[in-house]
């Protein structure tokens, strides 16, 4: 493809192993399944009232690299042959924003609004070294309080945007495994997303790897052993996200979030519960595509969800009461 196409951002495999554009299926499909889920968990934590909508990634594939671009205008891309289900989306998705008091947004807006939040949690990994979680404390603010200074174990100080914070904390450190796991030597990941004028970008090169891939995750080892297959359980958790056309939520207990169905109804009864400390009773179930029971992520049918607070999941920001006036971008 040698035309030029006008983008809001991109995710993009370089290097030397994919010069003419060439990637296998698998890494290719696995990236674009885990762009496109990554997308729907960001953007439902930034705009929570389309939590119960599965995003519909529109991507074109460009060589030069192998790059899945995020068209600027996508009324425009719908126009090359969308189809119903990215329509009916669209619209969904408009209506949505103009009831919640966002009528100057765009679906092109809160597409880039996701992809930035991904950008985030990869320069916070890459600043801790990896993915998995670690407690936000002696945080700095600048002036205006719109970022924080987190800081590392060599001292180094990365000043995210205070939004990042609550993303970073309701985020599974497996959430972009599939896009790192195409990594390799002579290919390289970048993601990048339009500020303004400019395309701001991270990459993730294979030494990298790493902090994103531990190795019980590459090795699927069993999550949760405890949660044996049919054993019925009580269990408490945050609800992350809910969507609608899957009719499940996501629950985040012990650092990860598992997926969860009620065992009747629709999740929307439910929605007064989005981004609540809850306790979740239902039945534990590890049936596998082969339809055994030896699935190493668990997922939970529920029977009830019950609220054990009445107000959202607060930013656990320690330790910056001095700082909350006084620090600016400088050292």
């Amino acid at each position: 493809m040698t035309e030029e196409i006008n983008k809001i951002g991109y995710l993009k495999y370089h290097g030397e192993a994919v010069q003419h554009g060439l990637i296998d299926a698998r890494s290719a499909g696995e990236a674009l399944l885990s762009l496109n889920g990554a997308l729907t968990h960001t953007i439902s934590i930034r705009y929570p009232f389309l939590s119960d909508l599965d995003v519909s990634t529109p991507v074109i594939i460009q060589e030069g690299s192998w790059e899945a671009l995020i068209p600027d205008t996508i009324e425009a891309w719908i126009k090359t042959g969308a189809g119903v289900a990215i329509t009916t989306y669209l619209t969904t998705v408009a209506k949505k924003l103009a009831e919640n008091g966002f009528k100057d947004k765009t679906l092109s807006d809160v597409l880039k609004d996701g992809l930035e939040a991904i950008l985030w949690l990869i320069k916070i990994a890459k600043h801790f070294g990896t993915s998995a979680k670690k407690k936000l404390e002696n945080l700095k603010w600048n002036r205006e309080g719109t970022e924080v200074g987190i800081k590392n174990e060599l001292g180094d100080v990365l000043w995210v945007p205070v939004w990042a914070v609550r993303i970073y904390e309701l985020t599974s450190e497996a959430l972009l495994v599939g896009m790192i796991k195409a990594i390799e030597v002579e290919r390289e990941l970048k993601i990048g997303v339009k500020i303004g004028d400019s395309f701001e970008e991270v990459d993730v090169e294979e030494k990298e790897k790493k902090f994103f891939i531990a190795e019980k995750i590459e090795e699927e080892e069993v999550l949760f052993p405890e949660l044996a297959h049919d054993d019925h359980v009580a269990i408490e958790g945050y609800v992350t996200r809910g969507t609608e056309t899957s009719n499940s939520i996501g629950f985040r207990y012990d650092d990860h979030i598992l997926t969860c169905y009620p065992s009747n109804g629709n999740i929307k009864r439910f929605k007064h519960n989005l981004f609540l400390r809850c306790m979740i009773h239902g039945t534990v179930t590890r049936t596998d595509k082969f339809g055994g029971s030896s699935e190493p992520r668990p997922k939970i049918i529920f029977d009830d969800l019950v609220a054990l607070d009445s107000q959202p999941l607060e930013l656990p920001l320690e330790g910056n009461e001095e700082n909350q006036s006084g620090d600016d971008n400088s050292e």
